[in-house]
């Protein structure tokens, strides 16, 4: 979470939905400071500020998720020992059946500890959402902050996965107007 007092504004980060990005440049262009982490709750403080966040397709989410932590060396919270432990491979079903189980990283239900949003920005249109936010007066350009290199998501998507993903995160399709394959 990342709050501005004089602007009045809380952005609200989500995993993998440019936040890295998104902190850098209102951290340099509006000021500002960083609280708690994406399950942070609103102050009630900051209640009639401005509040946004970034939502991004279920599938580039997911297949960035599994990209930076299986095919990367971007595993820094262990997911890689908890799929040895479940007797799960690296692979990218696999990887989504630990998530099904673990069942905590809806973007949905971060957003229902902090209830009603004012905007929900896409990732796939940010630098056009991001400069119809009411706080920015000119035109900023969002910088790629983390963007890692690997192929697009529709090349890695397999059919299991595909149903993977359409079963775990069906609430993101529709609360994000994101369309299913």
């Amino acid at each position: 979470m990342f709050i501005n007092n004089n602007l009045k504004f809380v952005y609200v980060s989500m995993t993998k939905s440019g936040s890295s990005s998104i902190v850098a440049l209102l951290k340099d262009k509006f000021g500002g400071q960083s609280f708690g982490n994406t399950r942070a709750v609103i102050p009630p403080c900051c209640d009639s500020y401005h509040s946004f966040t970034v939502s991004r397709n279920p599938y580039a989410r997911m297949i960035s998720w599994w990209w930076s932590i299986c095919k990367t060396d971007g595993d820094r919270y262990g997911h890689k020992k908890e799929l040895k432990d479940a007797n799960l491979t690296e692979s990218l079903s696999d990887f989504l059946l630990l998530w099904d189980k673990k069942g905590d990283y809806s973007q949905s239900k971060y957003l229902d500890v902090n209830g009603h949003l004012d905007t929900i920005l896409k990732l796939e249109n940010i630098e056009e959402d991001f400069n119809n936010l009411p706080f920015v007066k000119q035109h900023v350009n969002i910088p790629k902050v983390n963007a890692k290199k690997h192929p697009s998501w529709q090349g890695l998507l397999d059919e299991d996965s595909r149903i993977l993903i359409n079963r775990i995160y069906e609430d993101h399709f529709t609360n994000f107007n994101y369309e299913m394959l």
